[in-house]
């Protein structure tokens, strides 16, 4: 919680009391157990506050992992985002360091996709995209070409194997890809230090080689709280349980 915000008021006792506005009347009951639903309450009001003064960020879906032992906050590489801050073993120059210095990602880079001025009749391509029936990525030849309407031309691609035609518009153009890759190519990583030519250094990483590794997370001085679904004992970190301790600073 947020010292000075109504979760305090409401949740957290005074100084020689035994029971929150919300709480229990009795010490043995411990000082808050009240439903979950009126905590959620008071916490997202909280949260909404602090979030709208940009005093806090918020991350739904990140894959972020949360690792106890190294006390520290990692993402596998195909979870990577724009912006993200990044710990790793390279100095600012691009050289291996003892130390960590913080990368951040400029940049996923996708594999080149063709349009349809690019394609030309005879050649081999690979489309892809799932509202096709053929699905997936495969391997079409460009055998024709229809341009009845030369702002919008009609383009036939074959598939040899599975004896498959697909008759695509210029307007509607699908994914499609000189070599058999598709999706992203490279994480484009940045030191946010200037290296001693005065320049930012990058980095190209691999997307399949990158993408099972773990990254250690630049949290900066942010506090991670860890939850666990019963009392746990982690020498680093605090613990919570239905037994009340009272812990001056």
């Amino acid at each position: 919680y947020h010292l000075g915000t109504s979760f305090e008021d409401v949740w957290v006792p005074a100084y020689g009391e035994t029971d929150s506005h919300l709480g229990n009347n009795l010490p043995t009951q411990g000082f808050i157990e009240i439903t979950i639903k009126d905590l959620e309450n008071v916490l997202h009001l909280e949260i909404s506050k602090l979030w709208s003064r940009d005093l806090i960020e918020v991350s739904s879906k990140s894959s972020a992992e949360y690792d106890y032992k190294a006390d520290v906050m990692t993402k596998r590489g195909e979870a990577l985002k724009m912006n993200d801050l990044v710990m790793r073993s390279v100095d600012k120059d691009g050289n291996p360091s003892d130390e960590y210095h913080t990368w951040e990602v400029v940049e996923l880079e996708l594999h080149q996709r063709l349009d349809h001025t690019d394609v030309s009749q005879g050649d081999f391509y690979y489309l892809y995209g799932r509202e096709y029936s053929y699905g997936g990525l495969k391997k079409f030849q460009l055998v024709g070409t229809d341009i009845e309407d030369p702002l919008n031309p009609v383009y036939k691609f074959y598939n040899k194997d599975q004896q498959i035609t697909t008759n695509v518009l210029a307007s509607r153009f699908p994914a499609v890809y000189p070599e058999a890759k598709h999706g992203f190519k490279n994480i484009v990583l940045q030191c946010i230090e200037k290296n001693r030519h005065g320049a930012y250094e990058r980095h190209y990483v691999d997307f399949e080689k990158a993408k099972k590794e773990r990254f250690v997370m630049d949290v900066g001085q942010t506090n991670i709280v860890f939850a666990t679904g019963k009392a746990t004992d982690y020498k680093d970190h605090l613990k919570i349980t239905p037994e009340v301790r009272l812990v001056h600073f």
